[in-house]
């Protein structure tokens, strides 16, 4: 009975910080050689995962990495929130390579952070997948940033990251409001 409650109650929780799907996180490829010195800077969300609960009706979402130490990189994540109103959200990443695991605020659990594709100077494709209960389930995002607010190779990136994660589905992207009125 408790493990049924223990099931019930992850479950909700998944459900709570995202779209959930039954099955493990498929092998998948992340970048070779990770130059961690290259990837660092500004990054604009050109496309993200459209079940993401904690940037609902955000735009003008950036992301701004820095070197700590070989394997440490502080993150800054900007937006403009649905009140029009900026903010903001301070974190670290741990990285073994492309790999990573992001922590914010205390009582908001590690995430994944993986780089499958950049070319370190105008995109980058992130995909992260969870699983919980041993693989019963799996709790997956993605996410394409450019350096720049635009991107001339959209498809090409969304054709991309289906190829390289193919048990994600691409139709769950939706393109980031930028430029315009952003103040960044």
């Amino acid at each position: 009975m408790l493990k049924f409650i223990a099931l019930g109650l992850s479950l909700l929780l998944c459900q709570i910080q995202g779209k959930t799907s039954w099955g493990s996180c498929k092998p998948f490829n992340v970048v070779a050689n990770f130059d961690a010195s290259q990837y660092v800077g500004k990054w604009y969300e050109i496309y993200r995962d459209k079940d993401l609960p904690f940037e609902k009706d955000d735009t003008c979402v950036t992301a701004t990495y820095g070197a700590i130490s070989s394997n440490q990189i502080s993150v800054l994540n900007y937006a403009v929130g649905s009140n029009g109103k900026a903010k903001s959200i301070d974190g670290r990443a741990t990285c073994q390579g492309a790999q990573c695991k992001v922590k914010f605020d205390w009582y908001i659990p590690k995430g994944s952070y993986n780089v499958v594709d950049t070319d370190y100077t105008n995109y980058a494709i992130v995909y992260s997948c969870t699983n919980f209960f041993f693989g019963l389930f799996k709790v997956q995002y993605a996410w394409i940033l450019g350096r720049s607010q635009t991107l001339a190779t959209e498809t090409t990136q969304i054709a991309s990251l289906g190829s390289i994660a193919p048990s994600y589905s691409t139709d769950n992207l939706m393109k980031t409001t930028q430029g315009g009125s952003c103040f960044y």
